[in-house]
């Protein structure tokens, strides 16, 4: 194996330059290769070895892919427009890895085996989850370019998170055999499933745009695929297209030296049928965002013909040759015109000339499919005649010369022509043009008498709802903002303006918003229902606005899966409609929004970072409020999985800009104040947090009153900043005093799971762990009917339910609640409480003397501590954890000084005081069994100075309790 990046680069030309000369038919040995490089003999003789079972391997499976999904291996092979043949080294590497012994999975059986390894198929035990298991192959056969590029794809899968990517849940190395844990998704590959459902080509299409819109969430991420082929794109039973295969990827961070190597200038990565041209010539500066663009015009050609649109057979110069020179074959297609353009466009040589980007190819596939009009357009006359220059000069030349004779033969009759052609349409054009003034004319007049009838049936209308008040009456005196709307909407009711369904529709909308402002949900829904269908005979995008507003109303009421849907249709048909970029920005926002009340952060960012990026052309640099909201958002949600730098940025600049614009006393203000608040807290400055939220609060009330549905979110922020400043007994009043808001007004929002789990946590830090278990369940059945059991909240609950247990010592109910819940921990990178869920189970696995089970979960809990953003008494008490088993395993020089730089600030714990003495009384058994009997000592201590903390607050809540009855 070579010892350095230049002599790994080196190393890969030499094979490469063997390999193109044995592929164009030279008979070159192993032995006079390695006689021509004496210095690299070891390592090349381990690399022309695995390039002789490549060549052995494409001699017997030429069409083998080299997927290494989670599949069951339908159609990854065998189908002939999937794999081409191209001569000698098309075949993979034959793998040589055995089922690794990976900790918490039991492997069932092998799926594939390619080039780097193996898929095995295999089951989580804890859960019960089916998985798929990547193993690279044994050490004596990868090479480091191998080992690069599998730790790559660990890396690059770890941060994508989109429903059309393959997910990984875990990795490590078991056994000597690096690994990684992903769905195991059963299925075909894209163009196998095509044939095998017989798909219409508007299926085709719609499940390319599906593809293509997760390729752009990877590129969003500062992630280039480099490999898109049919057989790297899966579909599974739930006909969802998955994007695998992220090995040969290139992500933005790439700057390591193992990666330089493998990206070296005039070095080729990919596959060469489906690459771009710029990749078989090897110019690494310019692979971007469009060499996958071509990538999917190759796809998408073969989806729709079962074809390639070049001839891709036979010696691997002449498939370069094809790709580079050879337009696709799109003249022997039976397609129209439009879909040949958006054909065309794609697999442009040139970078420039392509879609910019998969979202911009995903938006003209779906126009297409609504008969809307093309991004695209054909190629002017006077490029293609600069392309055929450039191809043809010689020939061209020669016809361009002889249509110049004619042209100037032609000329002297022309001119004397065009002489008299001139005065003639210069009369014409005073008469058309005192044509147009006056159509323009009658067309404004006739707009303004629409508008001025439109304006008084408005007037006229809000005439009779007053009119409907009597000042005398003392029912009318008494009347309330939602009587008069009840009134207002009444009024609309058929067979008012029966003609008139456009002034309806925008006053129906109209009351829908302000319902929606005064927090009266239900009434809202049935307004904006009505508008929906008051604008469905006035078109599509009439419609698609006012789905968007029912959808905002449904995500303030905590339906979010239906509010996501609803967006998505919306922004669907705003994109194809051609409608201005804010509008789409904004509707992109909402569905953002949505896609984070329901726990799918990652393809939330997405669309922030969409919208974010189209405000901001909008704005050019001056203060927008809408490109502050999307700031706002997108910070929050970047805070929320540890990205806490840029989120803080952004939440500076977002509350900054709204200030400006509105005032620092203003309602969004107090929106953007509590965004940041939430980030302050998480990185550990709680009373900066504190000072945010209160302000945010008060300016919340004065906007909209106390009783507001909006005030719930604000008074749980508010009870949670106080209980991490130690201000416990005041965190568990405002906790309450939420709870009992959100019952009056919205008693069914997912909202309240999060109230009821801080109670929770608040009764049990003062030891009555029934009422957190009664509250926590409860909670459980809040969720299963508002968000059902896979929102990140039924972990929250799950992981409550574990830790009361544990305080009250019913060790195999916790063992199994922290076991079940962990993988869920960690996919929604809850970073807290997945350290909290691995600590608590090895400390009960020291208790029964099991130090292999409690070092397999805490090397998971270690690695996940690398990324807290402040480590405080839960980082220490992990740390108590990691010295018992050390002591335990025979290493007490290092268990002491772990478990002295720990304990002191576990003794601080400012809450949890029952669950964190129950770890440091379980470490203090272990200390003494390993014959360490002062550090036991100082354990108990420690433990009782968290029983007198708890026994103290207990005793402030009831006295305060009992100074407060009545």
């Amino acid at each position: 194996m070579p010892n350095t990046s230049a002599e790994s680069a080196r190393i890969q030309q030499i094979v490469d330059d063997v390999l193109e000369r044995r592929a164009s038919g030279q008979r070159i040995s192993d032995a006079e290769v390695l006689a021509s490089h004496p210095d690299l003999s070891a390592a090349l003789k381990v690399e022309l070895r695995l390039l002789g079972l490549m060549e052995a391997a494409a001699s017997r499976a030429k069409s083998r892919s080299s997927s290494s999904a989670g599949a069951t291996g339908k159609g990854a092979s065998g189908s002939g427009t999937d794999t081409p043949t191209v001569a000698a080294g098309s075949g993979t590497r034959l793998a040589n890895a055995r089922p690794p012994n990976v900790p918490g999975y039991a492997i069932e059986g092998e799926i594939h085996r390619g080039g780097q390894g193996v898929v095995f198929r295999a089951t989580q035990i804890a859960t019960g989850r089916t998985v798929a298991i990547k193993a690279l192959r044994d050490h004596t056969l990868a090479s480091s370019a191998d080992l690069a590029r599998f730790d790559r794809e660990v890396r690059i899968l770890a941060k994508l998170r989109h429903p059309g990517i393959v997910t990984i849940h875990d990795s490590g190395v078991a056994d000597g055999v690096f690994y990684f844990v992903m769905d195991y998704v059963e299925g075909e590959t894209l163009t196998a499933h095509a044939n095998t459902a017989k798909l219409s080509i508007r299926d085709r299409l719609l499940m390319f745009a599906q593809v293509c819109e997760a390729v752009h969430a990877a590129h969003l991420m500062g992630v280039i695929h480099r490999d898109l082929k049919p057989g790297n794109i899966l579909v599974g039973r739930d006909n969802q297209p998955r994007v695998l295969d992220f090995g040969l990827a290139k992500a933005e961070d790439d700057f390591d030296s193992s990666t330089t190597a493998m990206t070296q200038t005039g070095q080729f990565l990919g596959s060469l049928p489906w690459a771009a041209p710029e990749q078989v010539e090897g110019h690494t500066d310019l692979i971007d965002v469009r060499t996958d663009v071509y990538a999917l015009g190759v796809v998408l050609f073969q989806l729709l013909t079962g074809r390639f649109p070049y001839d891709v057979n036979g010696s691997m110069r002449a498939v370069v040759q094809n790709i580079l020179n050879t337009e696709p074959a799109l003249s022997d297609t039976s397609f129209n015109e439009e879909l040949r353009t958006i054909l065309r466009k794609t697999l442009s040589k040139e970078r420039e000339r392509r879609y910019q980007s998969a979202r911009e190819l995903a938006m003209d596939v779906r126009a297409y499919l609504a008969g809307e009009p093309l991004l695209a357009r054909r190629d002017s006359f006077g490029y293609l005649l600069r392309k055929q220059l450039r191809r043809n000069w010689l020939p061209v030349s020669v016809g361009l010369a002889f249509v110049l004779l004619l042209i100037v033969g032609f000329g002297v009759s022309l001119s004397l022509w065009r002489r008299a052609e001139t005065q003639r349409i210069r009369a014409e054009e005073q008469t058309e043009l005192a044509t147009k003034e006056a159509d323009r004319a009658n067309a404004e007049a006739e707009n303004a008498q629409r508008e001025t009838k439109r304006a008084m049936l408005i007037i006229d209308y809000l005439r009779t709802i007053m009119r409907s008040t009597n000042p005398g009456d003392p029912q009318s005196a008494e009347l309330t903002m939602r009587d008069m709307l009840a009134r207002a909407h009444q009024g609309l009711q058929p067979p008012a303006f029966a003609e008139h369904e456009g002034v309806r529709k925008e006053l129906l909308a109209t009351i829908g918003a302000t319902y929606l402002s005064f927090g009266l949900y239900e009434e809202a829904a049935e307004v904006c229902q009505e508008a929906i269908e008051a604008a469905k005979p006035m078109g599509r995008v009439e419609v698609a606005y006012q789905q968007n507003n029912y959808a905002n109303v449904l995500d303030n009421m905590g339906r979010y899966s239906e509010a996501a849907a609803l967006y998505k249709e919306s922004l669907d048909a705003l994109i194809a409609s051609g409608v201005g970029e804010a509008t789409i920005a904004r509707t992109e926002n909402n569905y953002a929004n949505a896609l984070a009340n329901l726990g799918r952060i990652d393809e939330a960012v997405a669309h922030y970072r969409l919208a974010l990026a189209a405000h901001r052309r909008k704005a050019t640099g001056a203060d927008d409020y809408d490109l502050a909201t999307t700031m706002s958002s997108l910070g929050c949600q970047l805070g929320s999985v540890g990205e806490c730098e840029e989120a803080e940025q952004l939440l500076r600049e977002a509350l900054e800009m709204h200030t400006r614009l509105l005032g620092e006393d203003h309602s969004r203000v107090g929106v953007d104040l509590n965004n940041l608040a939430t980030l302050y807290s998480k990185v550990g400055r709680y009373e900066e947090s504190l000072q945010l939220v209160e302000k945010s609060y008060r300016i919340r009330c004065d906007a909209v009153g106390k009783d507001h549905p909006d005030i719930v979110v604000m008074l749980n922020n508010l009870a949670a900043s106080n209980f991490r400043c130690g201000h416990l007994r005041r965190a568990e009043e405002l906790v309450r005093e939420c709870i009992d808001l959100q019952r009056r007004t919205t008693p069914d929002h997912p909202e309240l799971c999060n109230a009821m789990l801080n109670l929770a946590v608040f009764v049990a830090t003062r030891g009555d762990h029934q009422q957190a278990m009664s509250l926590a369940n409860e909670a459980h059945d809040l969720i299963l009917r508002t968000v059902g059991p896979d929102h990140p909240l039924a972990a929250r609950v799950q992981f409550a339910l574990g830790t009361s247990n544990y305080a009250l010592g019913r060790w195999e109910e916790a063992e199994s609640a922290f076991t079940e819940v962990l993988p869920e921990l960690i996919d929604n990178r809850e970073v807290f409480a997945t350290v909290a869920a691995a600590t608590y189970i090895a400390s009960m696995r020291l208790q029964r003397d099991d130090p292999a089970g409690a070092e397999e979960v805490m090397r998971r809990a270690n690695e996940v501590a690398m990324t807290q953003t402040h480590p405080d008494f839960r980082a220490a008490t992990s740390d108590l954890v990691s010295a018992a088993l050390a002591a335990r395993q025979g290493y007490r020089d290092e268990a002491r000084e772990m478990a002295l730089g720990a304990l002191p600030e576990i003794g601080e714990a400012p809450y949890f005081f029952d669950i964190v003495s129950t770890t440091v009384r379980i470490a203090a058994d272990v200390f003494e069994r390993a014959d360490m009997p002062d550090i036991a000592l100082a354990c108990r201590e420690t433990a009782a100075c968290l029983d007198d903390k708890r026994d103290a607050l207990a005793d402030d809540v009831n006295s305060h309790s009992m100074s407060t009855a009545p």
